[in-house]
């Protein structure tokens, strides 16, 4: 029983100080940030423990937090919306705010030219598939036609080979996988590093029940 009370006791605490950490998100809750980044899934993504870091950090802060407002006035007083966030994968804000599923700020960083194609220094190579890693599909809709038919769905990634179908079905973003298999993306493909096809991403996702089909653990 004292060991079940310390263990409830170790929780909470860890509970409060999560809470803590993310009470400047106030556009998305706790849940909502671990979803999208946790020790077990994007664990080099996990942006909301600390404040950014380096000469851009205000700039990075602004974007991950959703705050449009701030974001604007730091534009209209000249700052560089390509800059790369140096102390996390050198990612670009549009990379930041696809990624986190912030609409309005992915719409207003594209009306002033944000760069499609920034990718980082991790797997992703544009914006369209950090916000295939982030799950967000008003993103994602939005992001597609922009691209004029020139992205390459299939694309595997240079370390793994893994595609985006395989990075959304891993990591149980059901809307990306979904949005993915309506273009019509070879299902096929196994990855090099791994030797698996996005069959077996499903299957090992913590919410594979999302992806079930017959016996191989999907559902189009």
């Amino acid at each position: 029983m004292k060991r079940i009370i310390l263990l409830m006791i170790a929780g909470l605490m860890m509970s409060l100080s999560l809470y803590s950490q993310v009470a400047r998100f106030t556009r998305l809750t706790p849940e909502q940030l671990t979803n999208l980044a946790n020790p077990r899934r994007l664990s080099h993504r996990i942006f909301y423990r600390e404040k950014s870091k380096g000469p851009n950090a205000k700039w990075f802060d602004a974007v991950k937090e959703g705050n449009l407002e701030e974001i604007k006035k730091m534009v209209e007083a000249g700052q560089d919306i390509e800059v790369q966030d140096t102390a996390s994968l050198k990612q670009t804000a549009l990379g930041w705010a696809a990624f986190i599923g912030y609409l309005d700020v992915v719409q207003y960083l594209v009306s002033k030219g944000a760069n499609l194609y920034a990718g980082d220094t991790a797997d992703v190579t544009s914006a369209f598939k950090s916000a295939i890693l982030g799950g967000n599909i008003e993103v994602i809709e939005y992001l597609y036609p922009l691209y004029n038919g020139r992205l390459n769905l299939n694309e595997q990634d240079k370390r793994d080979g893994e595609t985006m179908l395989m990075v959304a079905a891993g990591n149980s973003r059901e809307d990306a996988v979904k949005f993915l298999l309506s273009k019509n993306v070879d299902v096929n493909i196994v990855s090099r590093q791994l030797n698996k096809s996005a069959y077996t991403y499903a299957c090992e996702s913590k919410k594979s029940k999302y992806y079930q089909h017959d016996k191989s653990c999907w559902r189009n």
